[in-house]
């Protein structure tokens, strides 16, 4: 949990030397930080994290699949960069290419991300006291419903205030329509390593 001033330390972060936004490629996490000092920080906190540089207005983000600790290269150690909160704040950012932004505090703990056009509004929340239930200034989405993509919940912003519902990833994706459902694609071997032709049922 970050205190105010850490939250308001976080939004008031410039890019280093200025530096044009559509030329950085930005992560929570890489893997030389992995190796050394961010091994201990928890996923959840660098999904957080990760939320925060995917939103933001023309960077590149960069998701790191965390190794497993087993001895085989190349082995997946998470699979977290196929949550619902990783997959909903990616389809946020390709959502709003190109879209203006406004990142603000959100309350004490709260950050926001707003990401808003002339035609099309959203915003992705990150709460670093994980759940809870607070009300959250907006300065560009208009009054009216919008959509956790993650939750399905419906944020309802009054004279620019929503009460936001957050749950233990601490990250809502609002968007101005209904979250659709998707296909989803199951393998079912995976894991398993092989060594020639090997055929795998795909079910969508």
């Amino acid at each position: 949990k970050a205190g105010a001033k850490k939250v308001q330390d976080i939004v008031n972060q410039k890019y280093i030397k200025e530096t044009d936004p559509s030329k950085l490629v930005l992560w929570a996490e890489s893997h030389d930080t992995y190796e050394g000092s961010s091994i201990k920080v928890g996923q959840t906190r660098i999904d957080r994290a990760y939320a925060i540089v995917a939103s933001r207005k023309d960077a590149t983000a960069l998701y790191f699949a965390r190794p497993s600790e087993s001895e085989i290269v190349g082995k997946e150690g998470t699979s977290n960069w196929e949550s619902e909160v990783v997959g909903s704040v990616n389809r946020f950012h390709n959502r709003f290419i190109g879209a203006e932004e406004d990142l603000h505090v959100g309350d004490a703990t709260s950050i926001v991300i707003e990401r808003y056009t002339d035609k099309d509004a959203g915003a992705v929340l990150v709460n670093t006291a994980g759940d809870g239930l607070i009300d959250v200034q907006f300065n560009h989405l208009k009054d009216g419903k919008y959509y956790d993509s993650i939750t399905g919940n419906v944020v309802e912003v009054v004279d620019g205030i929503g009460k936001v519902r957050f749950y233990t990833s601490g990250v809502v994706v609002l968007t101005s329509t209904p979250c659709v459902a998707r296909p989803t694609i199951n393998v079912g071997i995976k894991d398993t390593l092989f060594v020639g032709e090997l055929t795998v049922d795909v079910e969508v």
